[in-house]
């Protein structure tokens, strides 16, 4: 058992500025807990920039200075929780999109965590907003979203450094991710497009996930050929 793999691939949502977007990479540490090794993969931050609170804008904070993203980008980029959505009405929720979508055939679920190793998001003006969903059947985009709850603090972010972990709850015990980027297939767009924006249409999206289950197409994942 210990040296099965299951197959987990991953693809990039803004193929236009795909190359801006670090690879996510296993997370390969002595320090984790042998029950995570293999499981756990790393994201890193695709901008160098610092965002400043400033609630009474669209994205709810600004570019301050240091920032090396574009305003173009920032506005492309970065979004606010409306307060019926937040976990705390008094306090608002920011988030950067990180345009990545895991796929995968198995059952499986995934886990959006902090970077619990890194130092960076130990200095945040907040914590993650973590969460865990089925992507087997729901392989939506991610997105790092923090509860600015410091609002005299910037949100400092540094390209290529680490903002979040995933955790895989793989259906094999002792089994590890073997991460392969894949192919835009048209099965895996179509089905996509079939759930992309539902949140804005309520918050219990358990429904959807049970329909979108239901008309799932055998296979997803398709490993992109190296070339």
């Amino acid at each position: 058992m210990a040296d099965t793999a299951v197959e987990i691939g991953w693809i990039n949502t803004w193929p236009q500025a795909a190359f801006a977007f670090p690879r996510p990479r296993l997370l390969e540490d002595d320090r984790l807990d042998p029950s995570l090794r293999g499981r756990i993969v790393e994201l890193r931050c695709p901008v160098d920039a610092v965002l400043r609170y400033a609630p009474d804008t669209p994205q709810g904070c600004v570019l301050a200075e240091g920032s090396k993203l574009r305003q173009s980008g920032f506005e492309g980029l970065v979004t606010s929780f409306a307060k019926a959505a937040r976990r705390r009405a008094d306090v608002p929720v920011v988030q950067m999109a990180l345009n990545t979508v895991f796929v995968t055939d198995a059952h499986c679920t995934i886990s959006l965590m902090p970077a619990f190793l890194a130092d960076g998001p130990r200095h945040w003006p907040g914590p993650l907003v973590a969460g865990r969903f089925p992507f087997r059947d729901w392989p939506r985009p991610l997105n790092l979203a923090i509860e600015w709850e410091k609002s005299d603090r910037d949100w400092v972010l540094v390209r290529g450094e680490p903002v979040a972990y995933v955790l895989f709850d793989l259906p094999v015990p002792l089994a590890r991710v073997r991460l392969v980027e894949a192919t835009a297939t048209p099965a895996l767009m179509r089905h996509r497009r079939a759930i992309d924006g539902v949140a804005t249409i309520g918050r219990d999206v358990r429904p959807m996930i049970e329909r979108a289950a239901r008309h799932r197409p055998a296979r997803l994942l398709e490993p992109k050929e190296l070339v």
